[in-house]
């Protein structure tokens, strides 16, 4: 009789499992956008773990190499530079990956179903690309024990030496001035957006995050810069409690007090 409902049990957990892995989601289809660079080869490498031959966990991220027509380029060198710190991220990447897979698989195998369909995607987009500046911004899809989400990143190098950016190092903000800068655009452009907090304005809560993330090599929020402005992007979430993602945009043409010049994009 034990050994019945034991094996009873067993059928019941592969029963579970087959269903899970027929009626498991779609993983969405998507891919990093490189063509607003002459030089950079992005491909999106893309890895998958199955059980009995159905994929029950994908993940995806960008690697990066100097395409082959540009290998004599005069600007090859900088190039190279900007390509080892984007490689740098991408290996580091790589790691965050291979421990979600791994983990994720492993919970599967121990009975959690639902996870069955589970992914970790990133792509890219090139926003600019010259001798001043290399900026990208990073998508990143999930869908794990949280559930389904997007979040954003963002990479931006001086375009000579490859080093890291910081929003401080293109402008003249300080601390509180991004703080007051971002909060008189959120009012103007988004009056009605719900921000709920019990303990910090709206003003001093993006201030306790400038402050907060200012030991990371890329700094607070994520950001951008292309041909004509800079921008913030805020994923569904980050500041405002209707998990709805905004975005600020400043011109050059019309708040040049912002910026250093060095990282203007350079006169054609």
């Amino acid at each position: 009789m034990k050994f019945g409902f034991r094996k009873l049990i067993s059928l019941t957990a592969a029963a579970c499992m087959f269903f899970s892995l027929s009626f498991a989601e779609s993983v969405p289809e998507v891919r990093s956008n490189a063509e607003n660079s002459n030089w950079l080869a992005v491909t999106d490498h893309k890895m998958e773990r199955k059980m009995n031959g159905k994929v029950i966990v994908t993940a995806q991220y960008p690697i990066y190499d100097i395409a082959s027509h540009a290998l004599q380029n005069p600007r090859i060198e900088n190039h190279r530079k900007v390509l080892q710190s984007l490689q740098d991220e991408s290996a580091m990447e790589r790691e965050f990956t291979l421990k979600n897979l791994k983990e994720t698989e492993q919970l599967i195998h121990q009975g959690y179903t639902n996870l069955i369909g589970n992914y970790f995607l990133t792509t890219i987009d090139i926003f600019r690309d010259d001798s001043a500046l290399f900026s990208i911004l990073e998508h990143r899809y999930f869908n794990d024990f949280s559930g389904k989400r997007i979040g954003m990143g963002s990479l931006n190098f001086d375009g000579t030496t490859g080093e890291p950016l910081t929003i401080f190092d293109v402008t003249t903000l300080s601390k509180a001035g991004l703080a007051d800068l971002l909060t008189a655009a959120f009012q103007k452009k988004y009056p009605d957006a719900p921000f709920k907090n019990d303990y910090y304005s709206l003003h001093d809560f993006l201030l306790k995050i400038i402050e907060n993330y200012m030991i990371l090599k890329q700094g607070p929020f994520t950001w951008s810069m292309d041909e004509k402005k800079l921008s913030f992007h805020f994923y569904e979430g980050e500041i405002f409690s209707d998990h709805i993602p905004r975005r600020l945009d400043f011109s050059y043409e019309d708040h040049p007090e912002l910026f250093k010049k060095k990282y203007l994009p350079p006169e054609k």
